[in-house]
């Protein structure tokens, strides 16, 4: 101790800490050496499982006493968790090892998480685990859902809404929200109750769909209601229904050929300036052949001064059949490539074929712009072939002067999928004679499309193009699945002779090419160069730049983005600078019937008057929103910013409304607001409105079709049933409130008329009998009523009887008793118009539903009868009254057989008798009393008398 105190205090605390340090290195093997066994799972302490699913782990077991030992296994599991084994005692040896396995049952409800499972040994010694392992069982995120049909009707009239019923379950074990789709095969607009449903694990939920079908509809269809249920993580489940949609009369509604016209009312208006319209549109057949075609537009007067809403005055009128066709007043004018391509005009033009040649011609004079200019012209054709045509056309014209154009053209397919197009002009304008001409390649095959052109024209020349040449090449392709491959190259030159008066020949060439991945991802590099081709040129200006485009659409999205990258040179001056430009567009449909647009733009050049940089920024925001398919509204905001030399704002606001009414109008209101901003500030206000009403004008009187009407009425009342289904062929109809039906439309031959009886009370049924044949006759009418009235029931029930065993003499019991139901018995239930059968089963019943009231005759056709056995009766005639319910019984009685005896060698026989039925309940005999002597001969008996028809 002594020494310890004269020990230096720093070697002191050094030493106590080397101490400490060793006893503290010492404690686990302490420990370890006292430790009697060590458990491990052999999967690890983490684990995943399915819900409702089995899951077996393992654990290692080791003995690390230097004796053997006896252990037993605890297993804790979560609430709700099963163990499928029990504990178990097993021995282990020292310094061994042994696999212990635990089945444990997840619950197939069990919600997606982190479960903790223990897995403990104890030995004889201690009630509490010595050792144990704790096992993270993770239960996998399930997500399932399940969509039912639970209801739907079975036909609906047209115009009428139809609600089917659908279940909706979370089979899964994490919180879903739903999403549900509706769709229609026929376009009928659909509704949930809910459109987002939100479900716990295992809870289930009713969705009514309720769908709107067509009034319109002209015949019976099936509309197939399809309902798919979409979880936030594509998870999707579909049921669907299918219903009969039954118009109140398919076919043709009119007896007469009507010319369809709409008539339109219109206002529009801006600035304080408005002014009325009315228009007048119809397009139709004027006979009940259908091969002829009238187009008539009236618009009158011209409001498009009044409002940037407004429309110009048009006026036209033509007829066309297969052989011919005439026109008078304002269209297009075209006659082909080198004489006249496509002027606007008012004039007059005729079209005649005749087999293989075809002939044309038109006049026309300019309404707007220069009133003065006027054209004639005309044609030939001939088609020699599918696959070859030539045409002469000629071209008169007075145009700032007098003109006119010869030319020949000729269109030739001599490969599938190629074409050419070659045509030749000479043309003379003011004395001053050129020509003109034009080649055209087209290649349209499954991988690859392609159009190669090059036209010439003189300055002299006075067609439709003049002072130019050009060439066209475009290509597309496809040469293995989702790659394309695009190309486009234009190269124009105009004022050929480079006429310095004229201050600019102006020339042009473009050249795009480029490839992609489907309609994901493609790159393209494009160059633009405009120059003068004077000798001093005016303008000499190229750009070159590379543009990706992506493009994308998921969960209802679809996103579409543009990028170019380049630069703009104007080589007069040798200035260049950047060229940038972006844009990008977005659409979604979060709701049925939403749908929303998302647009933008930026770009950044030179002004090509003040060679300074300049941006723009414009974007734009669209909505629309559909009611069904009679209702719409939609509306859109466009901004546009420029910024640079000059500054300036413009946006337009727009807005409308369309509603069409049950009776065929409609109503259209629309609104516009722009603002433009220079210097100040200008805002300018238009407005439109419109009603429209259908008209149709009765022209001939239809002869091909005959038609059918009637009445569906109760025979018992007399009153008509309404909304009835009643069909022939392919035609439907429905009674109305007084239980009339009428097909205005039916091919004329014979025609089968039933009622659907599925509709209606199951126990009536109609006095004539259904299907009835009638004769239809074209341009008349048929009349044929329908009684219905309750229906009557027979049944009854067949039964088979023996002899009863009893001594001779003895009568006290019955000589027949009943042997039950006799099976496999035809009978039948006739009148002179129908006639019904039946099988009786195994207990001798039978059963006639559904039968029209009057005389009917019921009998057996087929017995089926052992020998010696006869039916007592096997007939009844019946008058069978409304709603009446009768039962009948056929009894198949035995035949008592005669008694031959022998004596010296002749057979003695009795005289015959009649035979009779015996007593099917003789009276009791006495106990005591003797039971009569037998005669040597027995008489056969005779037969009953039949009873009467009074039913059972």
């Amino acid at each position: 101790m002594k020494q310890w105190t004269h020990i230096h205090p720093v070697f002191r605390n050094r030493i106590f800490f080397l101490l400490s340090l060793l006893v503290a290195c010492l404690q686990p093997a302490v420990a370890r050496q006292s430790r009697v066994l060590d458990v491990t799972s052999t999967k690890g302490t983490r684990v995943e499982a399915l819900p409702g699913k089995l899951l077996t782990l393992s654990f290692r077991v080791t003995n690390t006493s230097t004796t053997r030992q006896r252990f037993e296994s605890v297993i804790s599991v979560p609430p709700g968790w099963r163990k499928l084994a029990g504990e178990s005692q097993f021995d282990v040896e020292s310094g061994a090892s042994d696999i212990r396995l635990a089945n444990i049952s997840v619950p197939a409800e069990a919600p997606a998480g982190e479960y903790q499972l223990r897995y403990g040994i104890r030995d004889q010694t201690s009630p509490t685990p010595i050792e144990e392992v704790s096992v993270t069982v993770v239960v996998v995120a399930i997500r399932t859902v399940i969509l039912r049909l639970m209801d739907s009707p079975r036909l609906v009239l047209a115009g009428e809404a139809y609600v089917s019923l659908f279940l909706l379950e979370n089979n899964g074990n994490v919180p879903s929200i739903v999403d549900l789709k509706i769709r229609s095969s026929n376009g009928f607009p659909g509704v949930a109750d809910s459109s987002l449903v939100h479900l716990k694990p295992g809870e289930s939920r009713s969705i009514k769909v309720t769908v709107r079908t067509d009034v319109k509809l002209l015949a019976r269809v099936k509309d197939i209601l399809e309902v798919t249920a979409e979880t936030d993580r594509s998870v999707a489940a579909s049921a669907s229904s299918g219903v009969d949609v039954v118009p109140r009369v398919t076919g043709v509604e009119d007896l007469f050929v009507e010319f369809p016209i709409q008539a339109t009312a219109r206002l529009a208006g801006q600035q304080g300036k408005n002014g009325p319209q009315l228009e007048i549109v119809g397009v139709g057949p004027l006979d009940q052949t259908r091969t002829d075609r009238l187009d008539l537009l009236i618009r009158t007067p011209d409001i498009q001064k009044q409002s940037i809403l407004g429309q110009r005055d048009e006026y036209h009128l033509s007829y066309t059949t297969k052989t011919y066709g005439v026109y008078l007043g304002d269209k297009s004018f075209s006659l082909s490539p080198l004489t006249e391509y496509n002027r606007y005009a008012f004039g007059a033009s005729a079209i005649a074929s005749l087999q293989e040649f075809s002939v044309g011609a038109f006049v026309n004079e300019m309404r707007m712009g220069d009133p003065g200019q006027k054209e004639w012209a005309g044609f030939v054709g001939y088609k020699a072939n599918e696959r070859a045509s030539f045409s002469i056309n000629y071209l008169g014209k007075r145009d700032q002067g007098s003109g006119s154009v010869l030319s020949v053209r000729s269109i030739v397919k001599p490969l599938s999928g190629n074409e050419f197009d070659l045509e030749y002009g000479l043309g003379t304008f003011e004395g001053r004679s050129d020509r003109a001409y034009s080649a055209r390649w087209n290649v349209f095959e499954n991988w690859i499309s392609s159009e190669i052109q090059y036209l010439h024209a003189g300055p002299g020349y006075p067609g439709y193009y003049r002072d130019v040449d050009f060439k066209n090449v475009t290509l597309n392709l496809s040469p293995i699945k989702n790659i394309k491959i695009e190309g486009y190259y234009h190269d124009e030159e105009r004022n050929l002779d480079r006429d310095s008066t004229l201050l600019i020949a102006p020339g042009n060439r473009y050249l795009l090419v480029g490839a992609g991945f489907s309609d994901l991802i493609a790159v393209y590099y494009m160059m633009n160069a405009q120059r003068d081709l004077l000798p001093k040129p005016k303008l000499q200006k190229e750009e070159r730049s590379w543009q990706v485009r992506a493009s994308q659409t998921l969960a209802g999205v679809t996103l579409v983005a543009n990028a170019d990258f380049g630069t703009s040179e104007d080589q007069l001056t040798g200035m260049s600078s950047p060229l940038r430009r972006y844009s990008l567009f977005v659409n979604l449909n979060p709701l049925p019937g939403l749908s929303l647009g998302l647009s933008s733009e930026y770009s950044k050049d030179v002004d090509p008057t003040t060679l300074e940089e300049q941006s723009l920024l414009s974007g734009g925001v669209r909505s629309t929103v559909s009611f069904g398919v009679d209702t719409r509204f939609a509306a859109s905001l466009y901004a546009t910013r420029t910024q640079g030399p000059f500054s300036q704002t413009y946006s337009l606001f727009d807005v409308s409304f369309e509603h069409r009414f049950s009776f065929g109008h409609s109503v259209a209101i629309r609104g516009r607001q722009t603002i433009l901003a220079l210097a100040g500030t200008g805002k300018e206000i238009a407005y439109l409105a419109e009603y429209s009403v259908p008209i149709g004008i009765p022209i001939a009187r239809r002869t091909e079709y005959g038609r059918l009407i009637g009445k569906v009425v109760n025979a018992e009342t007399g009153k008509g049933i309404p909304n009835l289904l009643v069909y022939t062929g392919g035609a439907t109809a429905v009674t109305d409130r007084d239980g009339q039906y009428y097909f205005p439309a039916l091919k004329p031959e014979k025609q089968y008329v039933q009622v659907d009886m599925g509709n209606i009370n199951l126990n009536l049924v109609a006095l004539q009998q259904l299907p009835q044949e009638l004769d239809i006759v074209g341009g008349k009418e048929t009349r044929f009523d329908i009684a219905l009235t309750r229906s009557a029931m027979v049944t009854g029930v067949v039964l088979l009887y023996t002899f009863r065993e009893q001594s001779p003499g003895d009568t006290s019991q019955p000589a027949l008793i009943e042997q039950g139901g006799h099976s496999n018995v035809i009978l039948e239930l006739s009148n002179p118009q129908e006639l019904n059968r039946r099988v009786s089963d195994s207990k001798g019943r039978f059963s006639f539903t559904g039968i029209r009231p009057g005389k009917w005759t019921l009998r057996i056709l087929e017995g089926n009868l052992p020998q010696n056995t006869y039916f007592e009766k096997d007939s009844y005639n019946i008058d069978a009254a409304p709603g009446a319910s009768m039962e009948f019984t056929f009894k198949a009685l035995p035949r008592k057989r005669r008694i031959q005896i022998l004596q010296q060698g002749k057979t003695l026989e009795a005289p015959p008798q009649k035979e009779k039925a015996p007593e099917a309940v003789p009276p009791k005999t006495k106990r005591n009393e003797p039971a009569p002597k037998a005669k040597a001969i027995k008489r056969t008996p005779k037969k009953d008398t039949p009873s009467s028809d009074a039913p059972r």
